[in-house]
């Protein structure tokens, strides 16, 4: 008599416990669409402010022209010793205290560089 109630016992355990299981699962599926969800707003809001920070990026680029009398002297002893037979055409300067040089080669071709105030040259990608 008693393994008829161990087995009564271990078949409402089984029933349960599956019951159980299947209750788990559903939770788990509910967490995880729940999951996935906030993970797709996040990376929406991450492209928002990327294409924000881009744009500033591209108007704190802005150069405005200058006279080419109103180079530091490192800009000119830099261009001096890196273009000795060019001539400057135009020259522009933006917020941040960097120059951009159009330059006349001997070879009458121009060519756009990129300096700082300090003579070291910045290469633009």
């Amino acid at each position: 008599m008693s393994s008829v109630i161990n087995c009564i016992f271990l078949g409402f355990l089984f029933v349960n416990r599956t019951a159980l299981v299947i209750k788990l699962l559903g939770y788990m599926k509910k967490i995880a669409l729940a999951a996935l969800l906030g993970m797709a707003a996040l990376q929406t809001t991450q492209a928002k402010t990327l294409s924000k920070s881009t744009l500033l990026i591209v108007k704190a680029d802005e150069f405005k022209k200058i006279d080419p009398a109103e180079l530091p002297p490192a800009v000119v002893q830099a261009l001096i010793k890196e273009y000795p037979t060019s001539r400057l055409s135009q020259a522009f300067k933006n917020k941040q205290g960097k120059y951009k040089l159009i330059m006349i080669l001997k070879s009458g071709t121009k060519r756009t560089i990129y300096i700082d105030a300090y003579g070291r040259w910045i290469t633009k990608k």
